[in-house]
């Protein structure tokens, strides 16, 4: 989002909560988001036990990293906890839910920690965590929470205004990316993606794939509906990161990916 307000992008990824977060502060020229990417949360609950009926009533007495304060990974994980009734806190009946942990440090410390049994990862790196036998993937935090716009595109009002053509190319390749991805094998998926991913192999990155295939992470449909944004103000409103809700339509811009359904 820095990089986008200052002009050194013209385009993002990352969360909407991004975007609301300057539209309640009362930014000029505001981003919106104008395509979702991911529809639910990507991350996946590890622990160092091998736990095949795993439940949320295995986190009662325990410690979880669950991503950084204020970003959407660990208000997810929250809005689960406390929607199912758990309470978070350090007593022996709370969920111990820690977000002071850096997000790339969020494998080690957990590895180097014997007291805490859970963390939020990631694919590949969950994937990775199993084959060297350092932990298991025992939920995926997207079945658990729901649809929720996790991931989403996003540029300056002024951007969509000049450069509207450049930004609907942008989305279309997106779409011609989903595409790819939801007509080919994973094993044909992970050959084209394992340029990006330096140390993972093949079968690796074809896991992941499937992980995320699985949870439907990603969808064909790149707008971003009023329902799946009212979901998001509810899980930043339970954060009690934000005190009240922003308009849909100040955040979000359908225009273009609604051309591309």
């Amino acid at each position: 989002m820095s990089a986008l307000l200052t002009g050194s992008a013209d385009i993002i990824l990352a969360g909407p909560e991004t975007v609301v977060y300057t539209d309640q502060q009362g930014t000029k020229d505001a981003p919106v988001v104008f395509g979702q990417l991911t529809h639910c949360d990507g991350s996946f609950i590890v622990s160092k036990e091998n736990e095949t009926n795993f439940t949320l009533d295995n986190l009662v007495g325990e410690t979880i990293i669950g991503g950084r304060q204020g970003g959407l990974p660990a208000m997810t994980l929250q809005y689960i906890i406390e929607h199912n009734g758990y309470s978070i806190g350090t007593k022996n009946t709370d969920i111990n839910l820690r977000t002071d942990v850096a997000f790339n440090l969020t494998a080690s410390v957990w590895e180097a920690e014997s007291s805490t049994k859970y963390c939020t990862l990631f694919e590949p790196t969950a994937t990775n965590i199993e084959k060297e036998c350092k932990g298991y993937v025992v939920a995926s935090l997207g079945e658990l929470s729901g649809s929720i716009p996790y991931t989403c595109f996003a540029t300056k009002q002024s951007y969509l205004k000049k450069h509207g053509q450049q930004a609907e190319k942008f989305l279309k390749a997106i779409k011609k990316a989903y595409t790819f991805i939801s007509t080919h094998t994973s094993n044909e998926v992970a050959e084209s993606l394992k340029p990006s991913f330096a140390g993972n192999t093949t079968e690796e990155i074809a896991s992941a794939v499937e992980q995320y295939l699985t949870i439907q992470a990603w969808g064909a449909d790149l707008t971003l509906s009023q329902e799946s944004f009212n979901n998001l103000m509810n899980v930043m409103l339970k954060a009690k990161i934000i005190t009240k809700t922003s308009n849909w339509s100040d955040i979000v811009d359908n225009t273009i990916a609604q051309k591309l359904n």
